[in-house]
């Protein structure tokens, strides 16, 4: 019979196979035992089976019944100096990991596996109960985490996520595209994190949304660093500002299927006109045509994105001043109410133009998490950011040659040759590009593939 479990000293005795799990019996080559001193004589005294789970083996979960010699120390003495015996010493296990009955290799595997599967769906695979992945999980990342050494980046992105009713604080480097740090929250925890950067001359960027805190927070800790503000968060404002008009006029149509055609080309509508194909032009044309308070609404939309075309923060203050003063009347109000860049905000609006970053990173980060609470129900903040410090980039791999005609030898021994994907999954990346969207133009729907380029990105709305 063949070794199924390859463990160092153990013996397999027998074999059970199921058609999802093996139960493998196993004992120790030569015994041994962790006496009380050297003065100690141990004699055997009789064995007893212990079950102890092992990794997969071809697919399938596995049991390893083990039988642990038993020993018996008649010299053992307690404080007192008097002889009291001792008959219940058991076998040392090398293999066994302390405090889990289960190989260290499995617990090591579970861990793995835990950066990027539920905790439910891997103790399934292996007969474990999820509080026992979960307990490994936490010993592995407790380790690798204290090995993690993050440089200061110079250009610092910060947002922030809700989990567990709480915004979370997500700082990733922008420059590196990697994730720094994620805080139990976006006040006093991430204060103290920026007052510890103060000292460090290496930050010199640091882009965020427009929340409130954050502008006083780098105020206060971070004196004399360029902030930027993230340019998605501002021209999202002139987007809304055009649904609440087209959905308007979309009320007041008396054919209810050309109101419903206006009310679901919220996506044709945002798309900027430079992107549109002559036939969505020619549709936006019709409709600005028939409404004009939805012609100048959309071409003040595109006025507004158009700021960030200019070349320098003076060309874009004065672009933005222009463009303030000649409103259409028929929406001035509305832009005004909603896109009116406030004092205190305009440094940061223009310091893009000086260091044109987003926060465009962490938001994809922050959609990471979104998969990882809703697929992990219940995961506490510290598992949750265990797994987005851990979490490695994506990779293929393959031990066959991706350069065919270069002739390696039969005997060849060919490292597994490796591709790097970071932050995107292939498989989700496909499915996003042949999804089908749909419009609906004079009551009938048409479907429409798009790209990447025409999808709406979906922003966190914490700020």
């Amino acid at each position: 019979m063949s070794d199924l479990l390859n463990l160092p000293g153990v013996v397999e005795t027998a074999r059970e196979e199921a058609d999802d799990h093996y139960v493998v019996h196993a004992r120790s080559r030569r015994p041994t035992a962790q006496a009380c001193n050297l003065a100690c004589k141990l004699r055997k005294n009789g064995t007893r089976v212990t079950g102890i789970n092992d990794v997969p083996h071809h697919g399938k979960a596995t049991l390893i019944e083990f039988s642990v010699q038993r020993f018996a120390c008649p010299d053992c003495k307690n404080e007192a100096g008097e002889v009291v015996g001792n008959d219940a010493i058991s076998e040392t296990l090398p293999f066994k990991e302390p405090g889990f009955l289960m190989t260290r290799r499995l617990v090591l595997w579970m861990a793995r596996q835990a950066m990027r599967r539920t905790f439910a769906e891997i103790g399934r695979d292996v007969y474990v109960d999820p509080k026992s992945v979960a307990k490994a999980f936490d010993a592995y990342t407790s380790v690798e985490i204290a090995k993690l050494h993050r440089e200061t980046p110079r250009v610092l992105g910060i947002d922030e996520k809700k989990l567990r009713g709480e915004f979370r604080a997500v700082m990733g480097n922008l420059e590196e595209l990697t994730v720094l740090d994620m805080l139990k929250d976006r006040g006093e925890t991430l204060e103290l994190y920026l007052n510890q950067l103060s000292e460090d001359r290496r930050l010199e960027v640091v882009v965020t949304d427009r929340f409130d805190g954050y502008r006083k927070m780098i105020r206060r800790c971070l004196p004399g660093r360029l902030h930027v503000t993230d340019r998605f968060h501002v021209t999202r404002a002139a987007n809304e500002v055009l649904d609440n008009i087209r959905a308007a006029v979309a009320k007041r149509l008396p054919d209810r299927r050309e109101g419903a055609a206006l009310r679901m080309s919220r996506q044709l509508f945002r798309t900027r006109w430079s992107q549109t194909s002559e036939e969505q032009k020619a549709t936006i044309n019709n409709w600005c045509n028939r409404w004009p308070i939805l012609h100048d609404a959309y071409w003040t939309k595109e006025r507004y994105c158009d700021l960030y075309l200019c070349s320098s923060p003076a060309e874009a203050e004065t672009y933005y001043k222009d463009w303030l003063a000649t409103l259409p009347p028929t929406v001035s109000l509305a832009y005004k109410t909603k896109c009116a860049i406030q004092r205190r905000w305009m440094p940061m609006v223009l310091a893009y133009f000086e260091e044109p970053y987003t926060t465009g990173y962490v938001e994809s980060v922050n959609r990471f998490l979104d998969d990882l609470q809703r697929d992990g129900r219940g995961y506490s903040f510290e598992v949750m950011r265990a797994k987005l410090m851990l979490a490695g980039k994506l990779e293929n791999k393959t031990f066959r040659d991706r350069h065919p005609g270069a002739f390696m030898g039969g005997g060849a021994n060919v490292e597994p040759l490796e591709t790097y994907h970071w932050g995107v999954d292939l498989g989700r990346l496909s499915d996003v590009f042949s999804a089908e969207f749909y419009i609906v133009r004079d009551g009938r729907r048409f479907d429409q593939p798009k790209g990447l380029s025409t999808l709406d990105p979906d922003f966190d709305l914490a700020a």
